[in-house]
């Protein structure tokens, strides 16, 4: 392997860097349920479901990202879970396997214990600002 090695590696290397091809940029767009058409059964039922949990939680104020993504994917596992309900309700083919419908219905659970199965009291304390302007508007109406 010594010079024969050396003299066929030298050979192959080249002093111009190599070429560079363009590559196409293609814009790649992820549907998000924010660019759906909440219309549908299906919509109305995952935002009501979605709105319900967030207000048992104390509203959208009191939630973390974390935890909004958290009622997100809630809101998406019971919609599809109501909708295989529904289907077996009715005589439907079932779109999903005894198997799937278990392991989405022990995924909700699992989030829901997650997120806390008490609701949570909303706090309707009034801020420092608040309480200041109400005061003052209720002497300015008793005068």
């Amino acid at each position: 392997m010594g010079d024969g090695y050396m003299q066929l590696h030298d050979e192959t290397r080249s002093d111009k860097p190599p070429k560079l091809r363009k590559r196409r940029r293609t814009k790649i767009e992820l549907p998000t349920v924010a660019t759906l058409d909440m219309r549908t059964r299906a919509g109305r039922l995952y935002r009501d479901t979605r709105e319900a949990i967030i207000s048992d939680l104390g509203g959208r104020d009191q939630l973390s990202r974390a935890e909004l993504e958290l009622v997100e994917r809630v809101a998406g596992l019971s919609t599809r879970l109501n909708a295989a309900d529904a289907e077996l309700l009715s005589g439907e083919t079932q779109s999903l396997a005894p198997g799937e419908y278990a392991t989405l219905a022990n995924s909700l659970g699992r989030i829901l214990t997650i997120l806390g199965l008490q609701r949570r009291q909303r706090d309707v304390t009034p801020t420092l600002r608040a309480y200041i302007d109400a005061k003052s508007h209720q002497g300015a109406r008793a005068a």
